[in-house]
């Protein structure tokens, strides 16, 4: 079995599932259940560590920036599920780890902003 770097797909809707284990993650702990919370939160994180490595490995094995179209409205939409999970895992994280808010504050309002203007060039 041989596995191509090059056939490495990642959906652009796929931080979605790094977003809403966010959100179950920030209700648990706004419901005091920590270690529902901390065990969410560590998914979360490791999701979207994940998905960037993926994301990253994919785009170089294509010899390109990203892996996506970004000229298709099909793939920008959907990319806005990263600018969320970042989003929501500043939201849970940056209480406990003051750091995160503005790392992760800065990669989703510089993601978000590319994604307006490649979403409203062709419309």
């Amino acid at each position: 079995m041989t596995i191509r770097l090059s056939s490495l797909k990642v959906s652009p809707d796929a931080f979605a599932s790094v977003m809403a284990t966010g959100i179950l993650s920030t209700a648990a702990k706004n419901h005091h259940y920590t270690l529902i919370s901390n065990a969410l939160s560590l998914i979360a994180v490791l999701a979207w560590a994940a998905l960037v490595v993926l994301t990253i490995v994919s785009a170089a094995a294509r010899r390109r920036a990203l892996p996506w179209d970004l000229a298709k409205l099909e793939n920008t939409m959907p990319l806005f599920t990263f600018v969320a999970a970042c989003a929501v895992l500043c939201n849970r994280l940056s209480s406990d780890h003051p750091l995160v808010l503005p790392i992760l504050g800065a990669i989703a309002a510089a993601a978000w902003l590319g994604l307006m203007l490649a979403s409203t060039r062709d419309i």
